[in-house]
This record gives structure tokens, C-alpha cells and sequence, in this order.
């Protein structure tokens, strides 16, 4: 058996087309990249590592910043739960980094509303390797296709 590893990557799904019929991905909302860019740009003298820190967090434009951020996160990660109903969902990459920030307002966002879920907020959860965990998952690939 051969595994490929393309299912449950929801960041490459097409939620939008823009005004040049360019598909966007959910990725261009949830990613950390576009979250530091709109960040920036209210600090401009500061990195991102500053800017999320308690004192920053605290202020309207971030709160704002980082809220919408989280809906579309959120969006996601409900899209996944009632597509495949799946036991976990890991969230790994750069954005474990900020999980002190967003964790409760995501599982807040995803699990307060009226949608039923028979999972529960355990079922979510940051990758302990943040952004390690890809190099590591690739690293095994060879392994795994020889044991399975």
C-alpha cells in the first residue's frame, strides 16, 4: 500500500474567487504569513514575535486583526468537522507559535454555536512540534511506505 498524504490539508480548498477570477484558498485567509502582514501593517516598527505579545494583544486593531483571523480559522476547521467528522484535528505549522493567543477564541468560535458536533472541544489540538512537524512527517514518509 502506497500512501500520498494529500487528504485533511484543508488550506488548499477554493472558497473564494477574486475580482481577476483568481481562486483564493482558504490558506490566503488562515495563513500565518497573511496574519503578520496585516499585523505589520499597523506596527510597522515591530515583528511579529513583539506584536503578540500580551501589551499588543490587548489593543482594538490587533483584537480585530486576530478575531478575523480566527473566524476563518474557525470556518475551516467546522467545514472539516462536518465534511468527515474526523476523531482529531491537529493544527500544526508556524501558527502553534501563537496558539496562547488564539486557542480559546478558536474552540469558542468552533464549538459555542449552534452547530452539533459530536466531537468535543478536546478533538482540537496544537501540534506539540509547531513547525517542525512537517520536516518530521516528511522524514518518516520512506518509513512508512515499507511498513504499511
Amino acid at each position: 500500500m502506497k500512501f500520498q498524504f494529500k487528504a485533511g490539508r484543508i488550506h488548499h480548498t477554493i472558497i473564494n474567487i477574486d475580482d481577476e477570477g483568481k481562486n483564493k484558498t482558504l490558506g490566503d485567509y488562515i495563513s500565518i504569513d497573511v496574519l503578520e502582514k496585516k499585523l505589520k501593517r499597523e506596527f510597522l516598527k515591530l515583528d511579529e514575535k513583539e506584536i503578540l505579545q500580551e501589551k499588543h494583544v490587548e489593543r482594538e486593531i490587533v483584537k480585530n486583526i486576530i478575531d478575523e483571523y480566527v473566524r476563518y480559522l474557525a470556518i475551516g476547521i467546522k467545514n472539516l468537522l462536518f465534511i468527515s467528522n474526523p476523531e482529531k484535528i491537529i493544527i500544526a505549522g508556524d501558527i502553534c507559535k501563537i496558539k496562547k493567543v488564539i486557542k480559546q477564541k478558536l474552540l469558542k468560535e468552533i464549538f459555542d454555536n449552534e452547530e452539533i458536533f459530536y466531537r468535543k472541544k478536546e478533538s482540537v489540538i496544537f501540534s506539540n512540534f509547531e513547525d517542525e512537524g512537517a520536516l518530521i512527517g516528511a522524514a518518516l514518509l520512506p518509513f512508512v511506505d515499507k511498513f504499511f
